[in-house]
């Protein structure tokens, strides 16, 4: 007989698919952007976004950040600290949806 899925074993089966999915898509978006060539029209755009966020501010602190992260360096260690973040945000609202799926499903005791 099966053993049942408890709401921890379906947070942690959720989790991992939320990451096996979050790879799936990465892949996906990566292969495209280079299939169509437009590694420069990310990096535009990913310029064009720093600027626009760092012109809401007046510190000075922000506007070196601003410029620092303008950098091929701060262009990609941006991009990577944004998927990591994406991926956790990932991995918990699947693993959310599975120990929600597994509390759920769970089997009911017959009736006495």
């Amino acid at each position: 007989m099966a053993k049942e899925l408890t709401p921890g074993a379906g947070f942690r089966l959720g989790a991992k698919a939320g990451i096996v999915g979050f790879v799936i898509l990465a892949l996906v978006r990566i292969l495209s952007t280079f299939a169509m060539h437009a590694q420069d029209t990310v990096r535009t755009s990913a310029i064009e976004a720093v600027q626009r966020t760092g012109s809401f501010y007046n510190d000075q602190e922000i506007k070196e950040a601003v410029e620092v992260l303008k950098t091929p360096g701060g262009l990609a260690f941006s991009l990577i600290v944004g998927a990591l973040i994406v991926s956790a945000i990932f991995a918990i609202l699947c693993g959310i949806g599975g120990a929600v799926s597994a509390a759920l499903l769970r089997r009911k005791p017959p009736p006495l």
